[in-house]
């Protein structure tokens, strides 16, 4: 996730020289070039919302490598992207991707698009949503072979009714989980957890952690909520900071749930980059209807010999 924003932001200052580029440029030259390669960012999301898989795939290079970011999830090659663009379609039947601005240069482009859909597999709450994402993609002779999608998680579980919203103290908050979808929903609000620790986000901490919350760190002193919000934000975001979870078991017990897995983290430290992995564990309860961590404990795994 944060390589990948990295490279947006690279882009973004790229996508601005190549702007003034053409507007100084010849109307023969490289004008020409980019709303060719413009042409094909608008026909490939025209494909994504006609639901056809084959059509979407033929857009993509066969060593493809495409990553939804917020969902840590990358398929690499058309197999594994066909099966990516199946899933998505299977979640969502009613998928509409609208083309809101794209730039292309020399092989490399930015898209903003707008996807809305019922969600009829993802939670299968049966409501809609509507989100806006931003590609960053490599172009190779007229097709894609790299492609990042960023998006906000938690705006799509918000209005699916998988996370709190914001709402006043006086408000009723009777709404009940669908007991089948409740993992689901327990996995997902692990990944915008992910999302808000490496944004620096309190106000989304806040949200997804219960008052209560107490966290622990090997043999270490335990850590309140407020004394975990201020150690996760505290500094600089670190721009090459990553972190994949992996390996988790939920097991749920009516309104208590127990995630187990491991977390795998990358990053820079000093100039030198770093992998550090733990085992983690940690407690959920639903309160008024929606999950919410009450405590966390994270262990070392040893560098393998």
């Amino acid at each position: 996730m944060s390589r990948g924003l990295l490279s947006f932001i690279t882009l973004l200052v790229t996508g601005l020289n190549c702007h003034a580029q053409f507007q100084n440029a010849p109307s023969s030259g490289n004008t020409r070039t980019e709303v060719t390669d413009s042409g094909v960012v608008g026909q490939l999301f025209a494909a994504w919302s006609s639901h056809d898989p084959d059509r979407v795939v033929a857009f993509y290079t066969d060593d493809i490598a495409y990553e939804d970011v917020p969902l840590g999830r990358t398929s690499r090659g058309r197999a594994e992207l066909r099966k990516f663009v199946e899933d998505t379609f299977a979640a969502f039947p009613d998928l509409r991707v609208e083309l809101v601005s794209s730039s292309v240069c020399d092989g490399h482009g930015v898209s903003e698009v707008v996807w809305s859909a019922t969600d009829e597999g993802y939670l299968k709450t049966e409501k809609r949503f509507s989100v806006r994402m931003v590609s960053v993609f490599e172009l190779h002779e007229g097709k894609i072979s790299r492609n990042e999608d960023f998006y906000d998680l938690s705006t799509i579980t918000r209005q699916l009714g998988a996370l709190p919203a914001d709402e006043s103290a006086d408000q009723k908050k009777t709404e009940k989980p669908i007991v089948a979808d409740a993992k689901q929903q327990i996995l997902d609000l692990e990944q915008v957890w992910v999302m808000a620790e490496h944004n620096h986000d309190a106000a989304a901490l806040r949200r997804i952690l219960d008052d209560k919350f107490v966290a622990t760190f090997g043999g270490e002193k335990p850590l309140d909520k407020e004394a975990f919000i201020k150690l996760t934000v505290s500094g600089d975001a670190d721009p090459t900071e990553s972190q994949t979870l992996t390996d988790r078991n939920v097991i749920l017990d009516h309104d208590t749930a127990v995630v187990v897995g491991a977390d795998t983290e990358r990053g820079t430290k000093k100039g030198k980059a770093y992998t550090e992995i733990y085992r983690y564990t940690v407690t959920y309860i639903c309160r008024d209807g929606k999950w919410v961590a009450l405590a966390e404990h994270l262990a070392d795994v040893p560098p393998a010999k």
